[in-house]
This record gives structure tokens, C-alpha cells and sequence, in this order.
């Protein structure tokens, strides 16, 4: 099955590749066809790099500033305040 994976199946699990979520023969045939195609490399580059800034920014602690006034707002739009 995936001898025959086009460039568009491989760009469709580069998630779950770098999820490390596919079955061993998958990773390695995805990880030697990213070897030998730029486009894929490409998108391989795009999702890794994207990935890695969600990561980073989900470790952000938001000020506790911030918080509270998206706690005060909250609360204002349970009590009916408009503004």
C-alpha cells in the first residue's frame, strides 16, 4: 500500500508523521520518499516549523492582567452588562 502513496497522500499524513502516529512501514516509506522529493520535503519543513510554534507558544504563561480582565469580562456577560 504504500509503494503506490501519491505526493498528495504523503503531504495529507505529514501530521501524523511527525505525530509518529503511522505504522513502521509507513514512517519509512515516508521518511525516504521526504528524502527524495523537495515538494514534500517542503511541506515536511512547513508543518514541522508550524508545529514547533504552537508548542512554544503553549508553554506562554498569558499575564495575570490578562487573565483577569477576561475573567471581569466574562463575568459582566453572564451579569447582562453589554460594555
Amino acid at each position: 500500500m504504500t509503494e503506490n502513496m501519491s505526493c498528495q497522500e504523503i503531504k495529507q499524513k505529514v501530521h501524523e508523521y511527525l505525530a509518529n502516529e503511522l505504522s513502521p512501514e509507513q514512517l519509512e516509506f515516508i521518511t525516504e520518499h521526504i528524502a527524495n522529493c523537495d515538494t514534500c520535503d517542503a511541506e515536511y519543513g512547513l508543518e514541522d516549523a508550524i508545529n514547533r510554534k504552537i508548542e512554544e507558544y503553549c508553554n506562554v504563561v498569558p499575564p495575570e492582567s490578562l487573565l483577569d480582565g477576561i475573567k471581569n469580562r466574562i463575568r459582566q456577560i453572564q451579569v447582562g452588562e453589554e460594555h
